[in-house]
């Protein structure tokens, strides 16, 4: 039987998240998944607002256990 463990989530745009997933099982060893949007959104960067604040730091909300 496996264990998913939602460690951290976030919007990419409006309407896509990603999210990251520890997966614990009983016979092998614990992963960590990265789940990206099934069909994401298309978006030009010439539509990102010219003062948009570009950050180096993670924009992912940790989820608490």
């Amino acid at each position: 039987m496996s264990q998913i463990t939602q460690l951290a989530s976030g919007a990419i745009t409006a309407a896509d998240t990603i999210t990251v997933e520890l997966i614990e099982a009983d016979e092998t060893p614990a992963v960590v998944i990265v789940r990206w949007p099934v069909k994401p959104t298309v978006l030009h960067p010439r539509r990102f607002p010219d003062t948009a604040p570009w950050s180096r730091d993670c924009s992912l909300r940790l989820t608490p256990h």
